[in-house]
């Protein structure tokens, strides 16, 4: 997600898109969130009844909503919308 971040952040300075920069910006929000949500979540210790958590369950959808905004973006953006 960093790197589509990225490209999409050099795509929206190179064409002046600034829907591009937005939605580049909330990726790149997402990632490090979702890097530091990982690192704390991987270090705990696990009993085998413990069940998904709400926590995860919203990380989840967010990073869906996140990769559906992105693809929505870019679908207009080369259908000429944008």
């Amino acid at each position: 997600m960093v790197w589509v971040g990225l490209i999409l952040m050099k795509l929206g300075l190179y064409h002046g898109v600034v829907m591009f920069c937005l939605v580049s910006g909330i990726i790149l929000l997402t990632a490090f969130a979702g890097l530091l949500y990982n690192q704390r979540r991987f270090i705990a210790h696990f009993n085998d009844q413990m069940a998904v958590g709400d926590a995860e369950i919203v990380a989840k959808k967010i990073l869906s909503s996140v990769v559906f905004i992105t693809a929505t973006t870019y679908g207009l953006y080369t259908a000429g919308v944008l």
